[in-house]
């Protein structure tokens, strides 16, 4: 799965009102993922990562001084700085 790209910088994963995930990185960076459901099947939590594996490859928006990413809209990535 995508995730396992993410596994050296993954501190822990939270189930939100058991409807999705919020993953956590060891850096302190909360990425709220989509939910798992049929109406969001082309935008499930595995391509979100992938969208996030992407933009940091390119951005290093993991390294970078933020709190929150927010992957739950397909349409757009909502970022919090600290």
């Amino acid at each position: 799965t995508a995730v396992s790209a993410l596994t050296p910088i993954i501190d822990y994963l939270e189930l939100i009102e058991q409807r999705r995930w919020n993953l956590y990185t060891k850096n302190g960076i909360k990425v709220l993922l989509p939910e798992d459901i049929a109406t969001t099947a082309e935008y499930e939590p595995n391509n979100a990562i992938a969208q996030l594996i992407k933009i940091n490859e390119t951005n290093k928006i993991l390294s970078r001084d933020i709190t929150t990413i927010d992957l739950r809209d397909s349409r757009r990535i909502l970022i919090q700085d600290k």
